[in-house]
């Protein structure tokens, strides 16, 4: 896979039927607060959108992703002043942790 700049990832994760999210805090200095969302987080180091959106769900919610899982990725890349994002959608059919 060609390497592709971005900042993070999210990703769509389906247990029993039901879609993991989660509320985000109340903080005024991060974005989108209180808002609904899907797993996922900023980019460390090279890795890939799938190695990020992995990761930050190991670290956010001690679910573990095995990459074959997943079923489906769309990266998209938008600059929408001021924003320019990146974003990785994943679907992930088995999950572990719950």
């Amino acid at each position: 896979m060609a390497f592709i700049p971005f900042k993070g990832a999210k990703i769509a994760l389906l247990f029993q039927g039901l879609l993991i999210a989660y509320q985000r805090d109340q903080k005024p200095e991060i974005p989108f607060p209180g808002m609904w969302d899907l797993p996922g987080g900023g980019r460390e180091d090279d890795e890939s959108p799938v190695e990020c959106a992995i990761r930050e769900t190991r670290e956010e919610f001690d679910i573990a992703v095995d990459p074959a899982w997943i079923v489906w990725t769309l990266i998209r890349h938008r600059i929408r002043p001021p924003l320019e994002v990146t974003s990785l959608l994943a679907s992930s059919k088995r999950v572990s942790g719950l």
